[in-house]
């Protein structure tokens, strides 16, 4: 990525700064266009956050339904918490056979 400096400054405007109006009138013109652009990121960095948007979205889904639905079975689970982790996690040495073979039963 090049090394790219944005400075903001506060110009105040009609007071015959060369390119003044022109950057007024681009600016105006932005304020009406969508923005497109291609952004690169490391996955690694923006999971994270994606799975713990996720998660609080399933998690106020469920909320939300089991005042209705399923009260019963809501009520057992919320005696148990809920791991945001799967049950494979705590096992190192398991191979994904293993893992997929389990969660098929």
């Amino acid at each position: 990525m090049e090394n790219i400096q944005i400075k903001f400054m506060w110009i105040p405007s009609h007071t015959n700064i060369e390119y003044n109006e022109k950057a007024d009138q681009l600016a105006k013109q932005g304020q009406d266009e969508e923005i497109y652009g291609t952004y690169k990121f490391n996955p690694r960095e923006i999971w994270p956050k994606i799975k713990t948007d996720l998660w609080k979205e399933w998690k106020g889904e469920w909320d939300r339904i089991t005042l209705t639905k399923g009260k019963y079975y809501a009520n057992l689970q919320q005696s148990t918490k809920i791991n945001e982790k799967p049950w494979y996690k705590n096992f190192n040495n398991l191979s994904r056979k293993h893992i997929t073979t389990m969660n098929g039963l």
